[in-house]
């Protein structure tokens, strides 16, 4: 498509340069209204749509599912608004998809890349037209990992998505660089990854506005995990931990009880960790800070660990819900657990 010009080129740099704010994209609307047209009444209103469903702060699992006037208006114009995107080689946008769950308040936010060097190449006309705050690479090298890292484009993206199975030399240069101060989201997996990989980014000092964190599958993390979480600059503000099959094991001792204690920490998920009778007695023993979902299953707890769940103050705080499946409890502790927190426990 041609480049944006004018009113509307300097509107849309404004929302890419504060992509949380709404003032700019309320803007946008407003100018979208001026120049008429169906489709462009129509974006409008999505954008402000959505912005006023964003607005209710009600919490989804995942991403927030569309409203039926949402669904109606993106079927509706979605090639037209498709059609304004920007085409790069080796880059998608997640406009192009029919369904509309690549837009966060009026805009597409997701951007999958074959490659840095095709991400790097791209960035500085993207930001400027796009707001993207969430990007997937294809492959990272540990040299193009290092290229990433030295880049300011790199402080644009506030989730790093689906780091598959890097090298650890790959997240490690990613992990040092001093340009991840905008990074609230970071999703990695993968048997490969060692706190090798990880423990740089968690103990770079920029890092210090991360929220979620998951490292699901990797199965050399270790124990490490939990000190360097909360020894991180983002420990204050992280809400949501995801260290299933990480082999945490009950090896952090008291370090797994401060987890809870984090002060804004609303999910905690260490299934198939290996924690025992041991590691959930560190738990258990703790009130956490907040009402708190977790995921303590098959963890190879038995009676012991389930006499300590009953007894210590973690299930009796207000909001707590934990699930325990495929842990080896008798019949007789599962049902002391269902008598003592119903639908709060899943065994």
């Amino acid at each position: 498509m041609p480049k944006p010009t004018g009113d509307g080129a300097a509107l849309l740099r404004a929302i890419c340069d504060a992509p949380e704010e709404d003032t700019p994209r309320l803007a946008y609307a407003d100018w979208l209204d001026e120049q008429g047209g169906e489709s462009n009444v129509a974006r409008a209103e999505f954008i402000r749509t959505q912005i006023a469903e964003e607005a209710k702060g009600v919490e989804h699992l995942n991403r927030r599912p569309l409203t039926p006037r949402e669904i109606a208006l993106y079927r509706t114009h979605y090639l037209d608004w498709k059609a304004e995107l920007p085409e790069y080689p080796g880059l998608s946008l997640s406009g192009e998809s029919p369904y509309g769950f690549g837009y966060d308040r009026g805009f597409v936010y997701q951007l999958y890349a074959k490659s840095v060097r095709s991400y790097l190449k791209a960035a500085p006309d993207l930001f400027a037209r796009v707001p993207v705050t969430e990007v997937r690479f294809q492959t990272i090298t540990p040299q193009t990992g290092a290229e990433l890292a030295k880049s300011p484009a790199l402080a644009r993206v506030r989730t790093l998505d689906q780091l598959v199975g890097l090298p650890d030399e790959a997240l490690r240069e990613i992990g040092g660089s001093p340009h991840l101060r905008n990074l609230n989201r970071l999703i990695v997996s993968g048997r490969e990854i060692t706190m090798a990989g990880v423990g740089p980014l968690l103990a770079n000092p920029a890092v210090t506005r991360l929220k979620e964190f998951r490292s699901s599958d990797c199965r050399t993390v270790g124990p490490g995990v939990a000190a360097a979480l909360l020894a991180s600059a983002s420990a204050a503000v992280l809400e949501v931990l995801g260290l299933d099959n990480n082999r945490v094991t009950a090896a952090p001792g008291p370090r797994l009880a401060e987890l809870l204690r984090l002060p804004k920490l609303r999910r905690l998920y260490l299934g198939s960790n290996g924690l025992g009778d041991e590691g959930v007695a560190w738990l258990a023993g703790v009130a956490p800070a907040n009402a708190l979902s977790m995921n303590l299953g098959f963890n190879g707890v038995t009676d012991r660990g389930g006499a300590a769940l009953l007894a210590g103050p973690l299930l009796r705080s207000p909001g707590v819900r934990a699930g325990l499946h495929g842990n080896q409890f008798s019949d007789a502790v599962k049902a002391q657990l269902k008598a003592a927190f119903g639908d709060r426990v899943g065994v």
